[in-house]
């Protein structure tokens, strides 16, 4: 079936989901995950993918210790439907192989071709970086059609990008916390949003994975401005979330603290994700960083300063 276009297509990855639906190839998507919540409307696909763990009523430091025991024995972190993958005889697989942990990865999909009696392609995307990310959506628009749309799409989304790097002026160090118990800073396109909304990012590397962080390397930085992300919550969660970790005598001892620059963002819509969202990302980082009067945009849910 790899030389046949595809028709019958699932995706275990919410960003690619998105896109789908942003160029109009969603009658084409046949399944998801419990992920692929934008638009509203994937929502009521076939859900192929569920999560093992159900984090609702959990912390970020039991969620972690949970995903470490999961992975330290080997096991995967998410359920495949076997009967519904087969009824659905995809004829693409849309997966990822940047996280282990936020989306299915390599064992999903192989459990999927062993599942199946034939061999459906497989379509991997992996961005790292800004540029990845709006690659991904011609990688998609390539193999499923509407490319001229893609283009569109692409040149929108870097016509916005272009805007912030034009208005971006003002040099804040700023850090963005991926998690906050145990810390992680944020990486892989978040180090770039910072530098183009005019932040000065200390401390994560452009295109490389998130990575666990103590407290005294965020003293040595002393950031400016501190932006809670925590990967996959919302925003009411970040605050919940961010208000508790800040309650320690440690982070009065910051510039942010003291200038009352430290904020809680939406990163399950904004950031958490290589979707075209993560350019209204970038917006509301310049937002932040530069409070002055502008033509920029963003929407009410997307952040808030914490009550320090």
């Amino acid at each position: 079936m790899n030389n046949v276009a595809a028709k019958r297509v699932v995706s275990f990855l919410s960003s690619a989901t998105e896109i789908l639906y942003e160029l109009k190839l969603d009658n084409l998507l046949f399944g998801v995950t419990h992920q692929c919540i934008f638009p509203d409307t994937a929502k009521s696909k076939p859900k192929v993918i569920t999560s093992i763990i159900n984090s609702d009523g959990m912390s970020s430091n039991e969620i972690d210790q949970k995903i470490t025991q999961f992975m330290k024995s080997g096991k995967n972190l998410f359920n495949l439907d076997s009967s519904l993958l087969k009824k659905l005889s995809p004829d693409l697989i849309i997966t990822q192989e940047t996280c282990d942990v936020c989306s299915p990865y390599k064992g999903e999909v192989e459990q999927a071709l062993e599942i199946l009696s034939y061999k459906p392609s497989v379509l991997k995307l992996n961005p790292n970086t800004l540029d990845e990310i709006l690659e991904s959506i011609i990688e998609i628009a390539s193999r499923l059609g509407n490319l001229k749309l893609a283009e569109q799409l692409k040149n929108s989304l870097l016509q916005r990008i272009k805007t912030i790097k034009d208005l971006s002026v003002q040099r804040k160090k700023v850090i963005c916390i991926e998690w906050v118990d145990p810390l992680y800073v944020a990486g892989h396109w978040i180090p770039e949003l910072i530098e183009i909304a005019g932040g000065i990012n200390g401390l994560s590397i452009k295109g490389q994975r998130s990575y666990k962080i103590s407290f005294s390397e965020i003293m040595d930085f002393n950031p400016d401005v501190v932006l809670f992300m925590p990967c996959g919550f919302n925003l009411e969660r970040t605050l919940r979330e961010s208000e508790r970790l800040i309650c320690h005598s440690d982070w009065k001892s910051l510039s942010a603290y003291s200038n009352n620059e430290i904020y809680a963002l939406n990163a399950l819509s904004y950031f958490s994700r290589p979707s075209p969202r993560v350019v209204t990302g970038l917006e509301i980082i310049y937002k932040i960083i530069n409070p002055k009067p502008s033509s920029i945009q963003v929407p009410k849910d997307s952040y808030k300063r914490l009550q320090l």
